[in-house]
């Protein structure tokens, strides 16, 4: 501490990691309502919120070489309503981490990541009534404008610099929905790889009801792979979808909803695959669709089935379409920029190590 008393040296967070040896943990306990009782500002006057908050953190800093930290976050009764239309409902259990940030680039070891879980290799069916993460976070409900999403339950921890979400399960538009989420280091840098099933998913609200009133007619089933990429570039970059890779499986699906989902793919009609499969809807009932979406192009198969004979015939492929060539890509484009927080939220969970710039702001890697 002698540097930063006799004034030798600014006492900033660059200075701090690169000449301090600590070692401490806290632990903690926070009423929520309470505090916001006793804290609120404007900012904190349309914030609802109660139940309990623990913590606990142990930090280890070895300076100039490495951060450690090491703990859970808790929760017990949690409720959050946000000015707005956000409202999240009893949240209970806790959120396990652990993550190294190294504090010299050159001390990096080698490999990105520790080993893997079980949940991606392959038995995790098997396996998961003995985890100690099962079902370790759960939410009652997320109420997002007129969109619910509620039994919410989580297998979830943060170890190793991988964010493991190894089992998630959860209802929403009157169907289910179970997978499995993970945040890695790859290559080319942190990576978010989403893996998931759906069942009964009811789209009538969100395309328009069909003319069978929205029932059968309007419910999906299916899986859905899903990897995004983080950019390396600026900050201020926009999201491509070049970073976005997909492929998408349904099994089931009404033909006036498909019909109105390559409808809004082409809406002036100049795809004569599109052209031809919509107009095939009126004599056969979607079998089996095939959606791939990579390095910023679309691949759409489908399988339908005549209403006659009960013949299963294959419509005309869509190969190959840049994304950027559709009606709707300016809308599709608008909507990716939502993903520029998750962007730079995911270089700080996968990040390895820590540095500063000139100006004392952290940068990770």
């Amino acid at each position: 501490f002698k540097p930063f008393i006799a004034g030798e040296v600014k006492p900033v967070p660059a200075e701090w990691v690169r000449r301090l040896e600590a070692s401490f943990t806290t632990e903690n306990t926070v009423r929520v309502d309470e505090q916001l009782l006793q804290r609120a500002g404007p900012a904190a006057r349309d914030i609802r919120a109660e139940g309990t908050m623990r913590s606990r953190l142990s930090l280890s800093l070895d300076p100039g070489r490495l951060l450690q930290l090491d703990g859970e976050a808790g929760f017990d009764h949690f409720h959050l309503k946000l000015p707005g239309p956000l409202r999240i409902e009893n949240v209970h259990g806790k959120i396990p981490f652990s993550k190294k940030l190294w504090l010299d680039p050159a001390r990096v070891p080698e490999s990105a990541d520790g080993p893997l879980g079980v949940a991606r290799k392959g038995f995790f069916s098997q396996l998961r009534d003995f985890s100690r993460y099962k079902n370790i976070l759960r939410i009652d409900a997320i109420q997002f404008q007129d969109h619910r999403v509620q039994n919410l339950g989580m297998d979830l921890l943060f170890k190793n610099n991988q964010l493991m979400v190894e089992k998630f399960l959860f209802e929403v538009l009157e169907g289910s929905v179970g997978g499995n989420l993970f945040v890695t280091q790859r290559e080319h840098g942190p990576a978010l790889h989403f893996s998931t099933q759906f069942a009964g998913l009811n789209f009538g609200g969100l395309v328009g009801r069909t003319r069978a009133a929205g029932e059968v007619e309007s419910e999906m089933d299916g899986t859905l792979e899903f990897d995004f990429q983080v950019q390396r570039g600026a900050a201020e970059e926009t999201i491509s979808i070049d970073q976005i890779e997909a492929n998408l499986a349904i099994t089931r699906i009404g033909a006036d909803t498909l019909d109105r989902v390559l409808l809004f793919l082409d809406p002036e009609e100049s795809k004569p695959a599109i052209v031809d499969t919509r107009a095939k809807l009126k004599l056969a009932s979607p079998h089996k669709i095939l959606v791939s979406l990579g390095n910023g192009n679309l691949n759409v198969e489908a399988w339908l089935k005549n209403k006659v004979f009960g013949d299963i015939l294959k419509a005309p492929e869509l190969k190959r379409v840049p994304v950027s060539s559709l009606k709707r890509f300016g809308k599709i484009s608008d909507r990716l920029q939502a993903l520029s927080g998750l962007d730079e939220a995911l270089k700080g969970v996968a990040a390895r190590g820590l540095t500063f710039d000139e100006a004392g702001r952290p940068r990770f890697f």
